[in-house]
């Protein structure tokens, strides 16, 4: 996650890093799932089966089964 200012506020924004799947982060998982065209706990079940949160390893797994 990637914390930028604003300019005008001053106020933290959080931009998700979209290099890696944060399965810490319920968005995150939200995201990539919807990305991938699984379920929360299909994308889930892929990492853990991957042992990755690269998402090019997981979507290649996702796109094997």
């Amino acid at each position: 996650m990637i914390l930028r200012k604003h300019e005008e506020d001053e106020s933290a924004i959080q931009i998700p890093d979209r290099k890696v799947i944060n399965m810490n982060e319920y968005y995150e998982i939200e995201y990539w799932a919807g990305k991938f065209e699984v379920s929360p706990e299909q994308l889930k079940l892929a990492v853990q089966h991957t042992g990755s949160i690269i998402p090019a390893e997981v979507e290649k797994y996702l796109a094997g089964r």
